[in-house]
């Protein structure tokens, strides 16, 4: 037997029309913030907007592009996927982008030469907005096309990052107390400031010896973890502790070391940032701080998404929580629950 079901449908224009007792259009040029082109009162504005939170009516995205002449394609610009963050983070993004009927345009670069080539591959591809984690946009990108940027505020688009400071006390925080007192680090030079910059000041505020020869930054290095690895190596005094610019750098880092014999974390320990699954295949197991890579996408989908159905919005900035994952001998060998 059939039994009959009742299919919630969407709520559409024609229904906040109806529900606020005005027209299709006028409902349309009030959802529109920039170029209205009929003069709306107040009181019928502040009618429909009542209508929309009662209905809980979502625009679609898609069908306002069709008739703005704009397409529904989101330029997504990161550095090589050879990072497991920006891997783990693009699954993610792509399912959130999926669910409001957007598409995304992928373009990669693995130096800041190669940026611009594919912020062009984007925008030719008539994109109607961007999410990047490039740290020197500056005005690169047009004006018409809204952009959140990932991992550093700034000054002219929404952006979303985590708390560096906060991160970089608390992973100093929980290794002083295991008795570490001579570190290093390990990351790119664009983490400099985020990360390196701030270890730098936290050790000289504990009185806590901040050598240039335990710090390893490099601006065109892929593989930063198997670079700092060979410095270190070279060193007949090493740091007990290195802080890695994220899980991946940690990871070749700690396999490099191993390689030639040096004990993890009996010689020198080594700490991560962003908490990717793969972390918890290894051993010895890696502590880290858990950045939370779904809660970062649904944050930039959600962003943008405010951006592109109201472009004249106040600039916006998030800052994600994120927590240590550790445990084990010394907090280095630490088991990801599932």
């Amino acid at each position: 037997m059939v039994q009959d079901r009742k299919i919630a449908r969407r709520v559409r224009l024609a229904d906040v029309a109806a529900e606020a007792g005005v027209s299709s259009m006028t409902v349309s040029e009030i959802l529109r913030p920039r170029n209205s082109r009929i003069q709306v009162s107040e009181k019928t504005r502040l009618r429909v907007l009542e209508a929309v939170k009662r209905l809980n009516y979502q625009p679609n995205l898609q069908a306002r592009s069709l008739a703005d002449g704009r397409s529904s394609l989101i330029g997504i610009l990161f550095s090589s996927l050879q990072d497991p963050f920006f891997a783990e983070l693009l699954n993610h993004l792509e399912q959130e982008l999926r669910r409001h009927n957007l598409t995304g345009i992928y373009a990669f670069w693995s130096d800041y030469e190669h940026f611009e080539q594919a912020l062009n591959t984007v925008i030719c591809n008539n994109v109607c907005g961007i999410v990047t984690s490039h740290d020197e946009l500056g005005e690169r990108v047009p004006d018409s096309i809204p952009t959140v940027v990932y991992g550093y505020p700034h000054e002219k688009y929404d952006s979303i990052y985590p708390d560096w400071e906060e991160i970089m006390k608390m992973i100093f925080r929980h290794l002083y107390e295991r008795g570490y007192r001579k570190f290093g680090y390990a990351g790119h030079w664009a983490t400099r400031k985020t990360r390196q910059d701030i270890l730098k000041k936290i050790l000289k505020d504990e009185n806590l010896p901040v050598r240039a020869d335990w710090f390893y930054s490099d601006r065109n290095v892929q593989d930063v973890g198997m670079a700092a690895a060979r410095k270190f190596l070279k060193q007949k005094e090493r740091p007990e502790v290195i802080i890695a610019q994220n899980d991946f750098t940690a990871m070749s880092l700690m396999s490099n070391l191993q390689m030639e014999g040096v004990g993890i974390p009996e010689d020198v320990a080594v700490t991560g940032i962003d908490n990717l699954f793969i972390r918890t295949r290894l051993a010895p197991n890696l502590t880290t701080v858990d950045l939370d890579i779904p809660a970062i996408a649904k944050n930039l989908s959600a962003l943008l998404i405010e951006r592109l159905r109201e472009p004249a919005a106040p600039h916006r900035e998030i800052t994600t929580e994120s927590h240590l994952i550790t445990g084990g001998r010394k907090g280095f060998l630490s088991i990801r629950p599932y």
